[in-house]
């Protein structure tokens, strides 16, 4: 029986949205990067779609908030403004 994988939500809310934050302890920021940064790798569709222009993540950290800001951003199109979605980890 397969695990479900604990970011995944998170990842599917940052590819419709384009921005997330994630609210959270600052002590796993660089863990919560890393497993986002993860998803983004095994999501072997979301690439195959973005082939032509990839999309980039970005990620900042708050870490007075206890909040990590992830950014899907365009190599060479226009980004469209989004509002972004905040869960917490």
């Amino acid at each position: 029986m397969r695990v479900p994988r604990k970011y995944k939500q998170a990842w599917e809310l940052l590819k419709k949205n384009r921005i997330v934050i994630l609210r959270c302890n600052h002590l796993v920021h660089n863990r919560i990067v890393r497993m986002m940064r993860k998803e983004k790798d095994e999501d072997a569709g979301f690439k195959i779609a973005n082939q032509d222009d990839p999309l980039r993540l970005l990620a900042t950290s708050d870490k007075e908030g206890g909040k990590v800001t992830f950014r899907l951003r365009q190599k060479f199109g226009i980004d469209e403004p989004k509002t972004a979605e905040e869960i917490q980890i």
